[in-house]
């Protein structure tokens, strides 16, 4: 199974958040600006989960997701999420940018998509905290660079590692590739 977190990934949740309170862009995951984490400016204003707009990785991932349901390979989008109102507006966001993904939204904390990963599965994810990176490509952010496992660095570079496990696992080789 081929599974993408929403932000960070898809969603440009972080950037929406730091355009709209005018922050500074994180250096850390676990970020505070003025007393207040990442979460609370969030819960000050949960519009952003629907004004955010995609990553720069979401064309490539938008055409792989078609590309591999077309053909059966299965595909989830996994996000860590524990407030039930953020997960509507997920499921609202999703919808709007993605509908072909409606129904393959799944809510995990990080240690439940480890532990949710078969060792045939691939994650694309940014979290740096996760307990083990085994089956799992970073998107390179600034937040997540001590982390030593597979990375990517560009849509491109995402597109050909993916490229490279659907042909591995699946025998599916993805246009333009």
């Amino acid at each position: 199974m081929l599974v993408f977190d929403i932000d960070g990934v898809i969603r440009d949740l972080t950037g929406a958040m730091c355009q709209k309170h005018n922050l500074p862009t994180p250096q850390v995951w676990y970020y505070y600006h003025d007393g207040l984490s990442y979460m609370d400016y969030l819960r000050k204003d949960r519009s952003i989960y629907l004004t955010a707009q995609p990553t720069e990785y979401f064309q490539v991932i938008k055409q792989i997701i078609v590309e591999c349901l077309s053909v059966d390979v299965p595909v989830e989008l996994w996000t860590h999420q524990t407030d039930h109102n953020f997960c509507a507006l997920t499921r609202d966001w999703v919808a709007q940018h993605l509908p072909i993904c409606n129904g393959l939204i799944k809510f995990k904390t990080g240690d439940e998509k480890i532990d949710s990963l078969s060792v045939n599965d691939l994650l694309v994810e940014d979290n740096p905290t996760l307990k083990s990176f085994d089956n799992v490509v970073l998107i390179d952010r600034i937040y997540n660079q001590s982390v030593v496992c597979s990375r990517v660095k560009s849509p491109q570079e995402l597109k050909r590692y993916i490229a490279d496990y659907l042909m591995l696992k699946y025998g599916f080789k993805l246009k333009g590739c």
